[in-house]
Order: C-alpha cells, then sequence, then structure tokens
C-alpha cells in the first residue's frame, strides 16, 4: 500500500449550504462497479473517484479537543485525515467508506474493549438514513430507530469487527448491524507492528454497509427497516475521529468535517449528503473515470437551493 500525500486542494466533498441542518452539504458518487470493490483497507479500488468528492485535510478540525477553536487542519503533523463516500444502487444497494489517517501517536490501549474504543484511536461513522433528524444517542431503543452508529478501530482484529454503540447493558446484543452480512469492515496499519503509544502511524478503515437501515432495531434486521438508494436523495451522515494519544483518557481530539461538532446524539446535528448519480443508471454497473458534466448540474441545482 503506499502511503497518500495528505495535501488536497479544496473539493466540493462538503460546501457550505443554508438548507443543511448543520449548515454543510456532501455529495455521494455512485460506485462505477461494487463487484470489483474489495473490502480490505486498501485504496487500490478507489481510484475510479472524481478528486471534488474526497474530503481532505483542509475541511477536518478538533470540535473538542486540544486544537478546539484553531480553524482547520490547525496541526497536520499531529493528526490529519482524508474521508470519501460511495454509493451504489440494487441490488447491491450499499454505502461505501474509505479514509486515511496520519497520526503521530497511536492510541490502542482498548482495542480488545470494544466498548471502550471511543477512548482510543478510532472511527464512528453516524447515519440517519431518512434525514428525519431526532436524539440517537442510544439510551433507549426508540432512539435506535433515529439513527445508529457504526465503530471502527485500526487495529480490530477480523473477530472483533466493528461494534454499534455503546450504552447498552447488553454487550453485544445491538453489534449485528456492524457484522457481515450487514457491515464488512477492514483496517490496514503501518508499521504494521505498531501497537498503543507507536509514534509516526498511518492507519485507514474501509466499510461496506449493506444496506444501511433507515429503522436499526437491536433484535436484528426482521425488526429493522433497509434503506432503498436512488439519485437525489438527502441522508445525514457523519464520520467522526477520536484522537488519543496520551493520559488516562484517550480524548486528546474529537476530529469532524465542516458543519460537524463533534458530537452525533441527535441526527440534526449529521451533515446532509446528497446521493449523486455519476454513472449511467440505465446500464449500471459502468465504469467511469470522470463526472459527466449533467451530474454537475445537479449539484449545482442543489447549491442553489
Amino acid at each position: 500500500m503506499k502511503r497518500a500525500t495528505l495535501a488536497l486542494v479544496f473539493t466540493l466533498g462538503i460546501v457550505g449550504a443554508a438548507f443543511a441542518h448543520n449548515g454543510a452539504t456532501g455529495f455521494i458518487p455512485t460506485i462505477p462497479d461494487p463487484n470489483a470493490m474489495v473490502i480490505d483497507g486498501n485504496d487500490d479500488d478507489w481510484g475510479w473517484i472524481d478528486p471534488d468528492f474526497v474530503i481532505g485535510p483542509e475541511q477536518w478540525f478538533d470540535a473538542l479537543g486540544e486544537l478546539a477553536g484553531s480553524g482547520f487542519n490547525p496541526a497536520p503533523d499531529d493528526w490529519s485525515g482524508l474521508l470519501q463516500y460511495a454509493w451504489s444502487p440494487p441490488p447491491d444497494n450499499s454505502l461505501y467508506l474509505f479514509a486515511r489517517v496520519v497520526d503521530d501517536t497511536l492510541r490502542a490501549g482498548e482495542s480488545e474493549n470494544k466498548r471502550n474504543w471511543w477512548n482510543d484511536d478510532s472511527l464512528e461513522f453516524n447515519l440517519d438514513m431518512d434525514h428525519s433528524g431526532g436524539p440517537m444517542s442510544w439510551v433507549s431503543t426508540e432512539e435506535t430507530r433515529n439513527g445508529y452508529r457504526i465503530s471502527v478501530s485500526p487495529l480490530f482484529d477480523s473477530q472483533l469487527g466493528a461494534t454499534i454503540g455503546i450504552d447498552f447493558q447488553e454487550p453485544g446484543l445491538e453489534d449485528w448491524g456492524a457484522l457481515p452480512p450487514h457491515t464488512f469492515s477492514a483496517a490496514t496499519l503501518l508499521p504494521a507492528d505498531a501497537n498503543h503509544l507507536s509514534t509516526d502511524v498511518e492507519y485507514t478503515y474501509e466499510l461496506k454497509v449493506a444496506s444501511p437501515f433507515v429503522s436499526y432495531d437491536i433484535l436484528g434486521p426482521e425488526a429493522s427497516t433497509p434503506h432503498i438508494f436512488e439519485p437525489d436523495q438527502t441522508i445525514h451522515l457523519m464520520t467522526i475521529m477520536q484522537d488519543g494519544d496520551r493520559a488516562a483518557n484517550g480524548q486528546q481530539g474529537i476530529w469532524t468535517t465542516e458543519g460537524g461538532v463533534g458530537r452525533a446524539d441527535n441526527g440534526d446535528l449529521l451533515t446532509d449528503y446528497i446521493i449523486t448519480a455519476t454513472v449511467d443508471l440505465d446500464n449500471y454497473p459502468d465504469v467511469a473515470t470522470s463526472v459527466e458534466s449533467d451530474t454537475w448540474g445537479r449539484i449545482k441545482s442543489h447549491i442553489n437551493q
């Protein structure tokens, strides 16, 4: 895996927009061929994505940590991130995520304890697929139906997989949606032998959520409602990165993207993302290498609303 240079120009990954709940709107492109995607933590199957859909380091800020209030990308030698999303129509009907982080120090003291991944370097992916908003802090089963979150550790073991939420008293009961066949997750770490408090590390996350749920019930998929993707839908998403280098509590920094507030206990705090058709869906799957002019027209139309 090649080490990426995290110095991208400003993109349309997230832009300001008045109609978004938290003041920002993003656009999610279409996977040209889901059969070509391998969830292994590497980005060699993401070469098709247009750079304008990549959320680069200049769009990340520390929401609730030591560098809060310092603006975007305030200390790239400490922490720097890259994020990209994609979607696929039925029958694959999935949401994809790839992220890369360059970090001066890896915190992984809780890697074997899924319930404490929030206290380590980790990724928290928050989803409100019907854009309805409302509380989703996971203190009641009703709130899980408003939205849910998937957490991944860069040191995750294939038998641990990902985790959903940390607030229920029944450890593991709610995690079914973070595991195959509903979610496929992978992570990589450089250097490969890095562990707790290793310095100068790079790690990646890759997810395929197949399919996301409009209503998520901890009892299982039979009690839940899957989301069906169509172009021009607006959904709520937010990715939060924990950065904890030292001390007993690892939350030195909580990184998020423009519009984020470092917490996602209510769907109204998440960013609006518009499902954008960037390939010919009438002949899907169709390998595409650039964004068609009609796609940019649709994006501009959404921005101008």
